[in-house]
């Protein structure tokens, strides 16, 4: 953001949802409520584990999701999602410990845990997700060196930054093998509702949500659905968990804002925020179909990518020789913003790998971007192998 911000380019770059999708209208009409109402309590210091009125919505909300264990003591409201990978790490980390995060895995989760002194492992994935036979390798070569793993960190629905979908039969043998090993999952569900028509509500199904799922501490977020600048994300997991992630965050920050609790839970109540799903998942497949197929027109022999089944992302290999965190600046010039693969790496790999955001551009200028990025690649392949 810091780096294309003000400069006239087309952006793949930032995770952003689009702003067309934002509620503006019934955020409007929720706020005049409130306040013609005088509902103080919306401006006043308000209880650390959340507003009653949000808590009961996501109660309600989670049961949707089939997650059985989501009554009132099983939930904590955070200041977005980022929040809550922070408290978890608080909680559950030790400086040293290891925590095994997917190759590659969401940037602000690497981030978050290394700063609490965390040693990062990763483990391989492919087009199904995290591969059970690599997670197994890691965690009995962590054993064998008397080492603990303080949890495996997951994003199974729509990979930031791969659009990975974890398939069904991958996430049964994930949670049996966080049950041999007696592992905490921590699951990010950031794009979970973002999914389209070629997939269905069963695959995004939480992990939480299925059988073996107590050792799953979920976190989910508005960012996506409602609007990032509400900050309000939320986590699920045992009331034991939820006790102490609440007080710790009564020393980070007290409480999430009540005001945007309430127009949160104004929304939810009101069936709007339900009612939104569906258009989002359309408009962001339109954006989805408009890259990948700019992709077939334009890079066919340039570059690989994969076929999202929703969020925001698709992630594109490019020639090997290529350093495409080197070339990143060069892009810019050239007009084009992209995110390198390689920060979202824990190993040394990566370097020819490339995140494109579709979620924020209009279908026609995706398909100018690409355009510009097909001709920005070629080039960029010539000199780096010249005939």
């Amino acid at each position: 953001i810091k780096l294309t911000h003000g400069r006239n380019l087309i952006s793949f770059a930032g995770g952003l949802p689009s702003p067309e999708s934002f509620p503006m209208a019934e955020i409007s009409s929720v706020v005049c409520s409130l306040l013609d109402a005088k509902q103080h309590s919306a401006l006043q210091y308000g209880p650390t584990q959340g507003s009653p009125e949000l808590l009961e919505q996501l109660r309600i909300y989670m049961h949707s999701r089939g997650v059985r264990q989501a009554e009132t003591e099983n939930l904590l409201v955070t200041s977005g999602s980022q929040q809550a990978l922070d408290l978890i790490g608080r909680l559950l980390l030790d400086p040293g410990d290891a925590v095994i995060v997917e190759l590659p895995s969401y940037v602000g989760a690497i981030n978050a845990f290394r700063n609490l002194g965390a040693e990062l492992v990763g483990v391989e994935q492919d087009r199904e997700g995290i591969v059970p036979e690599a997670l197994e390798t890691v965690l009995a070569g962590l054993q064998r060196q008397n080492r603990r793993a303080a949890f495996l960190y997951t994003v199974p629905n729509f990979n930031n930054p791969s659009g990975v979908l974890l398939s069904s039969e991958r996430r049964a043998a994930l949670l049996e093998i966080a049950r041999q090993f007696n592992l905490w999952i921590v699951e990010d569900d950031a794009y979970g509702e973002i999914y389209f028509s070629d997939c269905d509500e069963q695959q995004v199904r939480p992990l939480r949500a299925r059988e073996g799922g107590e050792n799953v501490i979920y976190t989910g977020t508005f960012s996506k659905t409602l609007a990032p600048g509400l900050r309000l994300g939320w986590v699920c997991a045992r009331p034991e968990v939820i006790s102490r992630l609440e007080l710790t965050k009564q020393g980070a920050d007290l409480f999430t804002s009540s005001f945007t609790q309430r127009i949160a839970a104004e929304l939810m109540a009101q069936g709007t925020f339900g009612q939104r799903l569906p258009l989002l998942r359309a408009q962001y497949e339109r954006k989805r179909d408009a890259m990948t197929a700019a992709l077939d027109a334009e890079m066919t022999g340039v570059a690989r990518w994969n076929h999202p089944r929703g969020g925001f992302f698709v992630w594109l290999e490019v020639d090997p020789a290529l350093d495409t965190l080197a070339l990143m600046e060069s892009a810019i010039d050239a007009g084009i913003a992209y995110i390198p693969g390689q920060p979202f790496r824990v190993d040394d790999g990566g370097s020819n790998t490339i995140r494109l955001a579709f979620s924020t551009e209009s279908e026609a200028t995706i398909q100018e971007g690409i355009r510009k990025l097909s001709r920005f690649l070629r080039s960029a392949t010539r000199v780096q192998s010249p005939v």
